[in-house]
């Protein structure tokens, strides 16, 4: 698209009074004069173009304005590049309180500009994918997403965001669905959502989490919960408890498909949960991937039915182990006890030696027989003979 047809498009956009959705997406950079005097449609608040900024190398921060219909309500500027890769400090939208929708997935950007709209911010969903997070995490707040409801963080380098500490979401504390998938996760901070009191949808899908985070215990209006195709093996008796009560409150869904779960003596109890809970599954049969003790795939249900087969052997291990410990306690407590009991005399020997050491090195004294015996004439024969 030459320079002439973007800036018609510019001026056709302003024009269009019904228009309600704009795609101004997969726009590439381009050191073409026409193609950056395109841009001669969206002016600074210097006064001048955005082209003529570019030509004189100038880096200084500046804020972008961008006209569109008053009655606009879906904006999509994904896989946006820009002129030339630049990206400006800030960015006014005019005549946009109407907008509810913002697509700003896999912008590209080395810094996040402030996003400004001219009029009163009515925005609910925006999809910042691609983005690094990192860019704007550090930030108190940000005034574009405090009223968001729905927000898309797919891609965004969440992972780097929480070994540095930083609280993402606290950013957007009135968000109800939050999809934070395809971030290879393996962790969640304990207090990541504590701000998102309304998330009641929340996508952790396509991550690498081998267990649930507790940080989704601090949504009490969770209803649907999405997992799917993480590393999951099992999930533990405090969240299965927890799932049980918030599924009284909110009838929650639980998305689990594309894990492939252990099916062994430890696991037991939470193949029996699968079946007689009341959460619903994104799997009605119940059918997951579960792995054998001997390595072999098989589903949640096939074990079910063959449950007492397959885990008959598990109390009576229970039982050895048990068995086993009291073997090695017993052990532990006795063999001090016969020790003392056969080398009583030799201890006691040895005991005295040591006290005798003791006072005579207090006395500064060295006696030549241990024992003295004071006795009548008539008992010395005795006292000789013992």
């Amino acid at each position: 698209m030459n320079g002439f047809k973007i800036t018609e498009l510019i001026t056709l956009s302003k024009q269009l009074t019904s228009l309600s959705r704009f795609q101004f997406s997969g726009i590439l950079e381009s050191s073409s004069p026409y193609e950056s005097t395109a841009s001669s449609g969206i002016s600074t608040e210097c006064g001048v173009t955005r082209y003529s900024i570019l030509h004189n190398n100038r880096k200084d921060a500046i804020q972008v304005t961008v006209p569109f219909s008053q009655n606009l309500k879906s904006l999509m500027l994904s896989n946006f590049i820009g002129v030339e890769g630049t990206v400006p400090q800030t960015i006014k939208f005019n005549n946009i309180s109407s907008l509810t929708t913002l697509d700003l997935s896999y912008f590209r950007m080395t810094h996040f500009p402030d996003i400004l709209f001219n009029g009163t911010n009515r925005l609910i969903e925006i999809d910042l994918s691609g983005i690094d997070s990192t860019l704007y995490s550090g930030r108190d707040n940000i005034p574009l997403l405090a009223k968001v409801k729905v927000i898309r963080l797919k891609h965004a380098r969440l992972g780097i965001t929480f070994k540095r500490r930083r609280k993402i979401f606290s950013l957007v504390p009135a968000i109800t669905r939050l999809d934070i998938s395809y971030n290879f996760l393996r962790y969640v901070p304990n207090d990541a959502f504590k701000s998102n009191i309304n998330l009641f949808t929340l996508n952790m899908s396509y991550n690498l989490f081998s267990e649930i985070p507790i940080a989704v215990m601090a949504l009490s209006k969770l209803r649907h919960l999405n997992l799917e195709h993480n590393t999951l093996q099992t999930i533990n008796l405090t969240l299965r408890n927890w799932f049980d009560l918030q599924n009284k409150r909110t009838k929650i869904t639980l998305h689990l498909v594309g894990n492939v779960f252990k099916c062994n003596c430890e696991n037991s109890d939470f193949i029996l949960w699968l079946f007689h809970t009341k959460i619903k599954f994104d799997n009605n049969n119940i059918t997951f991937k579960c792995s054998l003790v001997n390595g072999t795939i098989t589903n949640t249900r096939k074990v079910y039915e063959e449950f007492h087969q397959l885990f008959s052997h598990c109390k009576s291990e229970i039982w050895l182990r048990v068995g086993i410990c009291l073997l090695v306690g017993f052990v532990a407590l006795t063999l001090p006890i016969a020790i003392v009991v056969n080398f009583r005399l030799r201890i006691a020997y040895c005991i005295y030696r040591t006290f005798k050491t003791v006072v005579e090195k207090d006395m500064q004294s060295k006696f030549r027989y241990d024992i003295y015996v004071s006795c009548a004439d008539d008992c010395l024969g005795w006292v000789k003979t013992l």
